[in-house]
């Protein structure tokens, strides 16, 4: 059994089979991932600089591309009339409420102000008077 094992490990590891195939990788790979890395960092410097300029958390500026995308995604719905008011998750306020807009997947994408006229009827009993 461990002569078999061995021959076998031989015929992996002769040159041409796997050290010529890892030795083809690692001379592409190393500077495309040196190529990320540096673009990764620069990306991060940039977005510290603002945070400092602006007083702000990093963490706001680090996921602002995703909340920016969501944005878009519920602009773009909204376009397409596929953005709702969801009147069960409406909050009231005293004098005024607001009412989440919501995707068809349930994605509440932003809230939208109202008063007591564009309030439908069935919810007129849970209206707060200033």
């Amino acid at each position: 059994m461990y002569q078999k094992v061995t021959k076998y490990i031989r015929k992996l590891t002769k040159p041409n089979v796997i050290v010529g195939f890892t030795n083809c990788l690692t001379r592409y790979e190393r500077p495309m991932k040196r190529k990320l890395r540096q673009r990764n960092q620069s990306w991060i410097s940039r977005q510290l600089r603002c945070a400092q300029k602006e007083g702000m958390p990093l963490s706001f500026f680090i996921n602002f591309p995703s909340i920016r995308a969501v944005s878009c995604n519920g602009e773009r719905l909204k376009r397409r009339g596929r953005l709702n008011p969801d009147w069960d998750r409406a909050l009231f306020h005293p004098g005024w409420g607001e009412v989440p807009m919501v995707g068809p997947k349930g994605t509440i994408y932003w809230f939208v102000g109202f008063d007591k006229e564009q309030l439908p009827v069935e919810l007129e009993p849970f209206w707060k008077e200033a």
